[in-house]
């Protein structure tokens, strides 16, 4: 028995949504056998129906926002418990100057981007699971703690 953290990745309306979910990693195995049409907030609702609890990873926060014009909203937890939020506003581009050139120049540095969306299986061994809809989760064993070294006593001296 151990724990997993477990991430959760989904589109809504004009944001992408991040959960990270603390499970006992039992429990996390059987996501591997959900149907492949589970949509992200069903997935989302079996998280926490299983004893799921919101919970930071590896300085990630637990729950995330990343809306199309850049904005981003976070809210950090421990054990299901909110610590602390955040967010961001997009920075505004800035627009160069006019040139002789008629903004010819500009051409190559105009790129569109895709919403990119996680897909990996990480246990002992790396594979994918993407459900439908652009939906992902990630399953991340927590590392046992390192075992205590046992204290010893100086032995007692025998009376003189």
């Amino acid at each position: 028995m151990g724990t997993s953290h477990v991430t959760v990745n989904y589109r809504n309306g004009d944001h992408q949504v991040t959960h990270i979910y603390k499970l006992d990693t039992t429990v996390a195995k059987q996501m591997l056998a959900l149907d492949p049409n589970t949509t992200g907030q069903d997935l989302d609702k079996w998280c926490k129906a299983h004893g799921g609890k919101l919970d930071d990873n590896k300085g990630q926060p637990a729950s995330m926002r990343t809306y199309d014009d850049g904005h981003k909203s976070w809210t950090n937890y421990k054990d299901g418990a909110p610590i602390s939020h955040g967010s961001t506003k997009p920075t505004p581009p800035v627009n160069p100057p006019a040139s002789a050139f008629g903004g010819a120049e500009m051409l190559g540095a105009i790129s569109t981007t895709q919403p990119a969306v996680s897909s990996r299986f990480a246990m002992a061994t790396a594979s994918a699971s993407t459900l439908t809809a652009g939906a992902s989760f990630t399953i991340e064993q927590d590392k046992p703690p390192a075992p205590q070294k046992p204290t010893t006593r100086p032995a007692a001296s025998a009376p003189h």
